[in-house]
């Protein structure tokens, strides 16, 4: 890894094809950052996360592994901040 992650610990809104779903963001770095999803994303798919205090944000899914029922942690790195 290039960057160190830091605990970002907090709700999160992921969008999917403009499907909103509730999500937990993880940790944070200089270019991307961790969530748990419900649903399972595949890799190179865009979504946008809305995290409570900050910008809406577009990731580039990375990484996606289930670690249970309707639980995936994921991992992507950011394209851009979007302007509500």
């Amino acid at each position: 890894r290039k960057y160190c992650r830091v605990a970002l610990r907090s709700i999160a809104i992921v969008f999917v094809d403009e499907q909103a779903h509730a999500a937990y963001a993880k940790d944070v770095s200089k270019v991307g950052m961790g969530f748990y999803s419900p649903v399972n994303l595949l890799p190179r798919t865009f979504v946008r996360i809305w995290v409570p205090g900050r910008s809406l944000l577009r990731v580039r899914v990375s990484r996606c592994r289930r670690l249970g029922e309707r639980c995936f942690q994921c991992g992507g790195l950011f394209e851009a901040a979007i302007k509500l």
